[in-house]
């Protein structure tokens, strides 16, 4: 009988995990996508067929397939504008899986943080690759710079080996 871990998925065929305190931060421009960075970036899964490119949020697929992505992260600063996150998959927009979220500061006094989360499916080829991207849409630099917290990124083939 084997011995399982909770961080091995033994029948999965893929698997990968990253997670981040926070991003390094941008000065946004509007309507320009920029990747979102971790600071300090760590695996939290061992990762299976996947490649993990710890310091651009990046998994690279290494087999055909469909796979679950999830993003999670709470954003603080960045008040009073609208924003855009989309995930890209070998440096193109993906289409789906983004979020237009609008960071509103009600007490005037302190920062607000909001989470923003996104998951979604996508049929990548092998060495495709999916990264995350953030646009700010309003016309003006936000007084304080939007920066993502507690960054969570996992992504798993949905195939499954010896099970029928």
């Amino acid at each position: 009988m084997a011995i399982h871990t909770p961080n091995v998925f033994h029948n999965t065929i893929g698997v990968a995990s990253i997670e981040s305190s926070n991003d390094e931060g941008f000065t946004p421009v509007q309507d320009v996508p920029y990747p979102i960075v971790p600071v300090s970036p760590s695996e939290t899964l061992t990762p299976k067929n996947i490649k993990n490119t710890l310091t651009a949020l990046r998994f690279t697929t290494s087999w055909l397939g469909y796979y679950l992505i999830t993003f999670n992260a709470t954003a603080s600063g960045g008040t009073d504008k609208l924003w855009y996150f989309e995930p890209y998959k070998n440096g193109v927009a993906l289409g789906y899986g983004n979020v237009f979220y609008y960071q509103q500061n009600i007490s005037g006094v302190r920062v607000p943080y909001y989470e923003i989360s996104a998951t979604f499916i996508a049929k990548l080829q092998k060495d495709d690759y999916i990264e995350f991207y953030n646009t700010l849409k309003s016309a003006d630099a936000p007084s304080e710079a939007l920066i993502f917290q507690n960054i969570q990124t996992t992504i798993y083939q949905l195939e499954q080996v010896g099970i029928h």
